[in-house]
């Protein structure tokens, strides 16, 4: 294996060499999460730091599983929801740089379910969340995706249906727009599209494309939309945190993981559990996030173009009449991307990006400090504790 991957898995803790990191504020990273577990505010995590393709801290804490307190690892598997989307979007750009499409091409070329839109969906458009098919936060939207059965009744915003990934287009084509594709960024329904897109592209199911395009190439062997019998046993539970307690809501032996969905999920989950998208571990996460930061490559093998990867880290939003998703925010192909540091209001450079996923799976890259990050947990509800942006924060400040 690569020497990358080989320092990778001998970390443990901080490193004392850490290049590029101040051992002792790396130390300050790990306090703020054991401090939440030994509270018992957190069940466990996996925090991942590197600079400059060397890791300076794998760390696992507290336990993946409270009910059997099975301490936690750092190669157990994470739902990852919405941390999905920038998979989905990467392996989309593969058939992209093969001159399948073009970015600008109506959806409906490819995907007929959406002629009637005349060619104002493009594919860009799933890419940077500009489709006018939102999540449901706002009316009348919200209800008529339930009409469609795009979405369940309920309190609760529950995307689970059960169609498979053609049968759910036909019904969502049905449903009228929130905005007109192209004019607004709002986050939602695009990247499953797009996973429906490859499959129709490629004529292959979206979960053995991102094998053979992403997965294999990068030695990602850990991570996949199902998670095998032999591996059940590295399946983190999921918890809900209310009125101080840690109630857990999915577990290894009962989790719909362990079964290949009907439709599967390029956008993360058709619920809050990211049942249906994706499942890694941090380091797996790790590979593909150090292949964006090389340009494009990894251990000689090359999955996209520095000219892709470039465009990838520019704020696709740029020209349009809100081109922010935040002060001095703009937005990808699945994830923020800093456009203006003085505004926002943080310690960060221009051209930083990050998402996350709904059960508080996080991951940061900073292409000016050859900075990668991965916090990693199964906690809802999303932002629980603001551990995320703490997390993401100190690693910013340990940088020598």
């Amino acid at each position: 294996m690569g020497s990358l991957w080989l320092s990778l898995v001998a970390s443990s803790a901080v490193l004392a060499s850490a290049e590029g990191f101040i051992p002792a504020r790396l130390e300050r990273v790990e306090r703020v999460i054991q401090e939440r577990v030994d509270r018992g505010d957190l069940p466990g995590a996996v925090v991942l730091l590197s600079r400059r393709r060397k890791v300076g801290v794998l760390r696992a804490f507290g336990f993946s599983d409270l009910e059997s307190r099975r301490p936690m690892k750092t190669d157990d598997l994470f739902r990852l929801a919405s941390a999905t989307k920038i998979l989905t979007s990467a392996a989309l750009l593969t058939l992209y740089e093969e001159g399948r499409f073009r970015l600008r091409d109506p959806v409906g070329d490819y995907v007929p379910e959406f002629r009637t839109l005349e060619g104002k969906l493009t594919i860009r458009d799933l890419l940077r969340h500009t489709t006018g098919y939102g999540y449901g936060f706002r009316e009348p939207q919200l209800s008529a995706y339930r009409r469609a059965g795009i979405m369940k009744p309920g309190p609760d915003l529950d995307w689970t249906h059960d169609g498979t990934l053609s049968e759910w287009a036909v019904r969502l084509a049905t449903v009228p727009l929130a905005d007109e594709p192209g004019t607004r960024f709002e986050y939602g329904l695009g990247t499953d599209i797009a996973g429906l897109l490859i499959e129709r592209i490629a004529n292959q199911s979206l979960d053995v494309f991102l094998r053979e395009r992403l997965f294999a190439p990068l030695r990602m062997n850990d991570t996949g939309f199902v998670v095998p019998e032999d591996k059940l046993d590295r399946l983190t539970s999921v918890y809900f945190a209310e009125q101080g307690r840690l109630k857990v809501i999915d577990r290894a032996p009962t989790s719909a993981v362990r079964l290949t969905p009907k439709a599967l999920s390029g956008g993360g989950g058709w619920d809050n559990l990211g049942n249906g998208g994706v499942v890694s571990t941090a380091p797996d996460m790790f590979r593909f996030l150090q292949m964006l930061l090389n340009r494009g490559e990894l251990d000689g093998v090359r999955v996209l173009s520095r000219s892709t990867i470039e465009m990838m880290f520019r704020n696709q939003l740029a020209g349009l009449a809100s081109p922010e998703i935040s002060p001095g925010v703009g937005f990808g192909f699945g994830y923020a991307v800093v456009t203006d540091p003085a505004r926002v209001g943080e310690a960060v450079s221009e051209g930083m990006m990050w998402w996350a996923g709904s059960t508080n799976v996080h991951y940061w890259l900073d292409p000016k400090e050859e900075l990668i990050g991965l916090y990693f947990t199964q906690v809802l509800p999303f932002g629980y504790l603001d551990m995320m942006d703490r997390v993401r924060q100190l690693s910013l400040h340990a940088l020598e």
